[in-house]
């Protein structure tokens, strides 16, 4: 499931009879060497679309997505000590592994602030212990008018799993607790330029995604999304800034809208 040489050798060591791989538009560094099967080619695809396609060249029809993460009680117990009863939650989670995906914290604070203002809701900040992480946190917090529930480095994975499915809406860039909370079926306001939503966003939540990648892609590389090769990023210092505070607030009302006014 991967082209780099690295993972070509490494297939090649393992006494297979049948060893699939990419199509031979997505493939590279000799990678048709190293296989005897191909899934079919697709274009524009999401990454989970692509790998399911691999069961294919066996046989093997795709189950639609199901994902199933146990929780105990004692996560759930975590996940209601911090969420309000009485009205809507926005956990946010504003902290991605690359840092040319994160939206400038200002402008989540104000994202906060239309939240709570506007909407009732209460809005739960949440990231790893990384001190970057929760000095991001302590920014966004620090810059907003209205009250924030920071726990920042406070939970665990499980807990954090068991709070983003008993939320109401996650906001987060492209990083992993955006794809946690749409697999526990909480739909996410992604806010992406940096990364292609259609080829890596939340599965389930593509419709609720800012997005600016096309506007950062040919700012940045003077390529369309057509153009483009498919998975390019648009990892640019500024690339999330072209995510405005209007863009995210927007939609935040629009997803509002669509749940009925609380």
């Amino acid at each position: 499931m991967q082209v780099a040489f690295r993972a070509n050798l490494a297939a090649a060591l393992i006494p297979a009879r049948v060893k699939i791989g990419y199509d031979r538009d997505r493939s590279k560094d000799l990678h048709g060497v190293f296989v005897n099967r191909r899934i079919a080619p697709a274009r524009h695809q999401h990454v989970r679309d692509c790998l399911a396609s691999f069961l294919e060249p066996l046989g093997l029809e795709a189950a639609p997505p199901r994902w199933q993460i146990p929780l105990s009680e004692s996560d759930y117990e975590f996940a209601r000590a911090h969420l309000a009863s009485d009205r809507r939650n926005l956990v946010i989670s504003p902290c991605a592994s690359h840092t040319l995906r994160n939206w400038p914290a200002e402008r989540y604070a104000r994202l906060a602030d239309h939240a709570i203002r506007q909407h009732g809701m209460k809005v739960i900040l949440v990231g790893s212990p990384a001190p970057f992480e929760a000095e991001y946190c302590q920014a966004i917090e620090a810059s907003m008018e209205e009250a924030a529930h920071n726990i920042c480095g406070q939970d665990t994975l499980k807990q954090l799993t068991a709070l983003l499915q008993q939320a109401d809406l996650v906001v987060a860039p492209d990083t992993g607790p955006a794809h946690i909370a749409s697999a526990m079926g909480t739909d996410v306001l992604g806010l992406f330029a940096a990364s292609n939503p259609n080829r890596s966003g939340p599965y389930n939540s593509l419709k609720w995604c800012v997005n600016r990648y096309p506007e950062a892609l040919k700012k940045f590389t003077g390529k369309t999304v057509e153009e483009a090769r498919w998975g390019a990023k648009a990892e640019y210092e500024g690339a999330m800034e072209l995510v405005t505070v209007e863009d995210a607030t927007a939609m935040l009302d629009r997803w509002v809208r669509g749940q009925g006014e609380a």
